[in-house]
């Protein structure tokens, strides 16, 4: 149910078959990622984070990201982790950062990976080791869809 409801709202957001409608398209993510789709989760979170289809709420954005993440969706850990890195929705914190984007590079994210080169030349070896450490305690938690 929770596909084919993310589907639904992708093809509100993108027109296909139906008039293109971003509130609508919003509507039909929120239901889907309340099922804990984590793809829906993810697409919520980019509805919050630029104001499409629902008010603009980088907190919002933030959480929907985190919820993803934590089901081990490589886009939304990515995604999380620039909300960390620049303190967008959540309070800055580059150790917190680092860990989302060394989990995001580890499952292949090309971004992920160019941006932890980045980082690692930006962060302390302790910021460093600790993220690395935060990264390998990650256990990813139950999902009933991994839609990622």
């Amino acid at each position: 149910m929770a596909q084919a409801q993310s589907n639904l709202a992708l093809c509100y957001n993108e027109g296909r078959g139906v008039a293109k409608d971003y509130t609508e398209s919003a509507r039909w993510y929120r239901r889907a990622a309340e099922q804990n789709f984590s793809q829906a989760q993810l697409k919520l979170g980019f509805c919050y984070a630029t104001g499409r289809g629902v008010a603009k709420n980088e907190k919002e954005a933030a959480k929907w990201f985190r919820k993803a993440a934590a089901q081990n969706h490589a886009g939304a850990q990515y995604n999380l982790s620039l909300c960390y890195l620049n303190g967008i929705g959540v309070e800055k914190d580059e150790v917190e950062g680092s860990k989302w984007m060394l989990l995001a590079a580890g499952q292949g994210d090309e971004q992920a990976k160019q941006f932890m080169t980045k980082l690692e030349n930006e962060m302390t070896r302790e910021q460093i080791a600790e993220a690395q450490k935060r990264a390998r305690d990650f256990k990813p938690s139950e999902t009933t869809s991994s839609g990622g």
